[in-house]
């Protein structure tokens, strides 16, 4: 199961819209200045544990990734822009 995850990852990253549409029913809301891509798993064993992934974005960028669970825990990674002139 921790395989297709990390194809719904590889297939946002990429873009690679026929691998996520392979391994979840996809739906996209949202425009350039905020998009909300929820996928949900297809594969049986995977969904009795997981129910959703959504990815969030802005323009080109990716900024939340939310995994709920089928039990009804969820998780929440938000992805902040590094400024450059703070990095060293």
């Amino acid at each position: 199961e921790l395989s297709t995850l990390v194809e719904a990852m590889r297939g946002t990253l990429t873009g690679d819209a026929v691998a996520l549409q392979k391994h979840f029913i996809t739906a996209v809301a949202g425009n350039a200045q905020g998009w909300k891509l929820t996928l949900v798993p297809r594969d049986r064993a995977l969904a009795a544990q997981v129910r959703e992934v959504v990815i969030e974005g802005q323009r080109g960028d990716m900024r939340a990734v939310s995994l709920g669970l089928a039990g009804g825990d969820s998780s929440r990674m938000t992805i902040e822009p590094i400024d450059s002139a703070k990095t060293p």
